[in-house]
C-alpha cells in the first residue's frame, strides 16, 4: 500500500513539472514573440485544438483504463501487461485515425482552419499525435504506479527537449510556427523510442486480449465525457476564427497563456484535495463544507492577483504592443476558470457516489449554451463575445454540477457565500480594466501603487481570517512564522534527500 506521505511527495513534483514548464514557456515567450506573428499564434492555437479533440477519442481514454487494471487482481496481469495492452491499443487505435485525417483532413477541417493552409501546419500536426500518444500514455503509467519521480523526469526532459528544438527551428533556422510543429514530432518519436527500447526487453511485457477487452469497455463510455468538456472549453477559439481569422485568435491565445498561469494554480489544487475530501466525505461534512469555501476564496485570491498583474507581465516578456492588449482579456478569463473550479469541487461528491454515468450532461449542458452565445455575440462583440459565451457555458455546467451532486449526496452548500465570493472575485480582478476605460488620466505609477496595495490587503485579511479559524490560539504574528517555519524546513528536508 502505498502511504500518504508518497501521494504528497508525488503531488509536489507534478506541481512543481507543471509549474515550471508554464513559467518556462512564459519566460521564453519574448524570443518566440520576436520571430512569430499574431496570425503564427492562430494556428498554433487551431491547430493544437484540433489535435487534442482527435486525442480525446483516437486515445479511447486508456489512460484511464490503465489507472484502474493496474489495481484489478481479477485479471491476473503484471504491470508491465497493463502497459503492453495500453500501448497497443493506443497506437492501432491511433494510426487508423491520423492515417484518416491525413488523407480526408483538408475536407473535414475545412470550416474550421478557415484561412489556416491544411498543408503543412495541420498534416504534420496530425503526424505528431502519433508519437506523442505513446509519451502520454508511459507518463500516466508512471503516476499510476506512483513513480512520482521517474514521471517528473520524462515528463520535465521531454518538454525541455521539445523546447530546445523550437528554439532551433524558430531561431536558428527561422521557421515560422511549423518548426514548433516540427518540434513536437522529433521530441516525441526520441522519447516514445526511448520507452519501446527500454520496455522492449521485459519478459511480460506482453499485450493480452483480455486486458484490451476489458480496457475498452472500461474506456469507451467516458470518451463523450472527454470530447465534450474539450469542446465546452475550445469551441469558442473556432468560432472566433471562422469570424475573424487567426490574428485575432492570437491575441485570445496569448491571454488564455497568461490566465493557464491561474489555471496550474488551481488544477494543482483539485489534485491535492480530492484525495482529502473522499477521506473525510462521510467523516465530516460541515467541516468540509467549511474548509472548501476557504479553499475557494484562496484560489479566487490567486486568480485577482494573476488579473491585476497581467499587464505588467505581458509587457515584461512581450516586444510587440498588440501581444500586451491581450492583458484586457485575462481579468474575464481567469474569472471563467474559477468558475470551473467551484464545479470541480462541488462535483466531488458525485465521483465519490461512482455516480458518473450521467456526468456527460453537466458538459453537455454548458457545451450548448457556449454555442448558442458565441454565435449570437461573436460577430459583434469579437473575443469579449467569445469570453462571455465560455463563462456562461461554464457557469451552466457547474449549476448542473452542482445539483446533480445534491440529488445523490444531499450535499449542500452555502450558495449565497459562494455568490458574495464570485462577484468580489470579479469586481476586485478588474480594477485596471475599469481604470483603463475610465480614468485614463491615472498614471501608470498610481495605478501599480493601488494594485501592489490591494493585494497585500487581501492576503492579509485572508491570512487573518484563516488563523482565526484554524489556529484561534495563535497569535497572528505567531501564526505567520510557524508557518514559514515549516515551509522552510520542508524544503529543507527536500534538498537533504536529493
Amino acid at each position: 500500500m502505498t502511504k500518504l506521505n508518497k501521494v504528497i511527495e508525488n503531488t509536489l513534483l507534478y506541481t512543481l513539472s507543471s509549474s515550471f514548464l508554464r513559467a518556462l514557456s512564459i519566460i521564453l515567450f519574448p524570443i518566440f514573440s520576436f520571430y512569430l506573428t499574431k496570425s503564427d499564434y492562430g494556428i498554433l492555437s487551431i491547430t493544437q485544438s484540433i489535435t487534442v479533440i482527435i486525442t480525446s477519442f483516437s486515445s479511447l481514454q486508456i489512460n484511464n483504463a490503465i489507472t484502474r487494471f493496474i489495481y484489478d487482481k481479477s485479471l491476473k496481469l503484471s504491470i508491465n501487461n497493463v502497459l503492453a495492452s495500453g500501448l497497443i491499443t493506443v497506437v492501432i487505435s491511433n494510426l487508423m485515425w491520423v492515417c484518416l485525417f491525413l488523407i480526408f483532413g483538408e475536407k473535414i477541417f475545412k470550416y474550421f482552419l478557415n484561412d489556416i493552409s491544411f498543408y503543412p501546419y495541420m498534416f504534420y500536426s496530425l503526424i505528431s499525435i502519433f508519437f506523442t500518444c505513446t509519451v502520454d500514455t508511459y507518463r500516466n503509467f508512471l503516476k499510476s504506479i506512483h513513480k512520482g519521480r521517474y514521471a517528473f523526469w520524462y515528463e520535465t526532459l521531454y518538454y525541455l527537449t521539445n523546447i530546445i528544438f523550437n528554439l532551433l527551428f524558430v531561431v536558428i533556422f527561422k521557421f515560422d510556427v511549423i518548426g514548433l510543429v516540427y518540434s513536437s514530432i522529433i521530441s516525441g518519436l526520441i522519447f516514445t523510442l526511448y520507452v519501446y527500447l527500454k520496455k522492449i526487453n521485459k519478459i511480460d511485457f506482453k499485450p493480452k486480449i483480455t486486458a484490451i477487452k476489458a480496457f475498452l469497455i472500461y474506456s469507451v463510455p467516458l470518451i463523450p465525457f472527454a470530447i465534450v468538456g474539450f469542446f465546452l472549453s475550445e469551441v469558442d477559439k473556432f468560432i472566433l476564427n471562422s469570424y475573424y481569422g487567426s490574428e485575432y485568435n492570437g491575441i485570445y491565445y496569448i491571454a488564455f497563456t497568461i490566465a493557464g498561469l491561474f489555471s496550474t494554480f488551481k488544477e494543482s489544487t483539485y489534485t491535492s484535495i480530492t484525495p482529502w475530501f473522499y477521506e473525510h466525505f462521510e467523516k465530516n461534512k460541515s467541516k468540509i463544507k467549511e474548509v472548501i469555501f476557504y479553499i475557494f476564496t484562496g484560489i479566487g485570491i490567486l486568480s485577482i492577483i494573476i488579473s491585476l498583474m497581467s499587464k505588467e507581465v505581458l509587457t515584461a516578456i512581450s516586444s510587440k504592443k498588440e501581444f500586451i492588449d491581450a492583458w484586457k482579456y485575462v481579468p474575464f478569463i481567469n474569472f471563467g476558470l474559477f468558475i470551473v473550479f467551484i464545479g470541480q469541487i462541488l462535483s466531488l461528491p458525485t465521483f465519490y457516489l461512482k455516480k458518473t454515468k450521467y456526468f456527460f450532461a453537466t458538459n453537455l449542458g454548458g457545451l450548448i449554451s457556449t454555442l448558442l452565445i458565441a454565435f449570437l455575440l461573436i460577430p459583434k462583440f469579437g473575443i469579449y463575445g467569445a469570453i462571455i459565451a465560455k463563462i456562461i457555458g461554464y457557469f451552466i455546467m457547474t449549476i448542473i454540477q452542482y445539483f446533480m451532486s445534491l440529488y445523490y449526496s444531499k450535499f449542500k452548500i452555502k450558495i449565497f457565500r459562494i455568490i458574495i465570493l464570485c462577484s468580489a472575485v470579479l469586481i476586485l480582478s478588474m480594477i485596471e480594466y475599469i481604470s483603463f476605460l475610465k480614468f485614463q488620466i491615472i498614471t501608470n505609477n498610481v495605478i501599480m501603487s493601488i494594485k501592489i496595495s490591494l493585494i497585500i490587503l487581501i492576503i492579509w485579511i485572508y491570512l487573518k481570517i484563516i488563523n482565526n479559524k484554524f489556529y484561534k490560539n495563535l497569535s497572528f504574528n505567531d501564526f505567520i512564522k510557524i508557518n514559514l517555519k515549516k515551509q522552510f524546513q520542508r524544503g529543507k528536508s527536500h534538498l537533504k534527500r536529493h
